[in-house]
């Protein structure tokens, strides 16, 4: 494992692929860790929409910069409405 994906984390992940994309990333802190509110403009609440990541098919249980992930993972991205939220 190369030293830059140690610790690699979605948050990480997704900061690392954002800037070589030019893609903006609003986020918030919290006592929980870090809170994605907003990328390339979509944002948090609307249309009860939200940002959540998945990994490997599942959604994340913890926020994206304590998920710690292998190089081999599949990382998304998905501004949708919380399975919570569904009817």
């Amino acid at each position: 494992m190369r030293k830059d994906q140690k610790n690699l984390t979605v948050f990480s992940l997704l900061k690392k692929m954002a800037g070589k994309r030019n893609i903006e990333i609003n986020n918030t802190q919290h006592d929980f860790g870090i809170l994605v509110e907003s990328i390339n403009g979509f944002k948090n609440g609307k249309d009860n929409k939200y940002w959540q990541y998945w990994v490997n098919g599942k959604i994340g249980d913890v926020s994206a910069d304590r998920k710690i992930i292998k190089p081999t993972d599949k990382v998304e991205w998905k501004f949708e409405v919380p399975p919570e939220l569904r009817r």
